[in-house]
């Protein structure tokens, strides 16, 4: 059998071909497959199939990274009991027994957790500065803490409300820094 193949740059193709012709024809004391032809015709360039590119999904979020709020800066207004998230510079506004309380995330201070893609010993610690101001008079800068590695504070009590530091995000990349202007924080404030 004799067969022509003029694009041979794609090995996918020309196996296909291969094939095809292969299925077709009969080998010796086989009978030919019922509705086929015994003999197949060559195949010219406008009948082959083209060549459909594969489209990589977009990348997924790493599963230990939250879904955080796209602002940077500005202010929210959080409620008691209930987690929230604040980025560098961005202040939470919250009343509480006729007080009003401003509480700013200035940054982080230290980031010693374990980064993603290693195995580490220890988790590490990471240390952020929160700006609490009661009734927009003599702002205080506080330190919470999280991790298992030297002193910690997690939680803080500032006048009539409790801080608490949950979560701090992004976590570092082996080989790859943070921008200190990408940290978010979780807090819970309780009264």
């Amino acid at each position: 059998m004799a067969m022509s193949v003029r694009n041979t740059k794609n090995p996918l193709l020309v196996f296909g071909v291969f094939l095809l012709a292969a299925c077709s024809s009969t080998g010796p004391g086989l009978p030919p497959a019922p509705d086929s032809p015994s003999a197949v015709p060559p195949i010219s360039t406008a009948q082959m199939p083209v060549e459909i590119p594969v489209v990589d999904p977009s990348p997924s979020i790493p599963q230990n990274q939250p879904q955080l709020p796209a602002s940077k800066g500005g202010s929210s207004s959080p409620a008691i009991d209930t987690p929230f998230w604040l980025s560098v510079g961005q202040t939470a506004a919250l009343d509480v027994q006729d007080s009003s309380y401003a509480i700013t995330f200035v940054g982080v201070t230290e980031d010693s957790r374990c980064p993603q893609g290693a195995q580490c010993i220890v988790a590490g610690t990471v240390s952020v500065i929160v700006r609490v101001a009661k009734d927009a008079e003599n702002p205080v800068e506080i330190r919470l803490s999280r991790g298992d590695v030297g002193e910690t504070q997690s939680t803080v009590q500032v006048e009539a409300i409790a801080l608490t530091l949950s979560k701090v995000s992004p976590l570092a990349a082996v080989g790859e820094s943070v921008d200190p202007a990408a940290y978010q924080l979780e807090l819970l404030i309780e009264n």
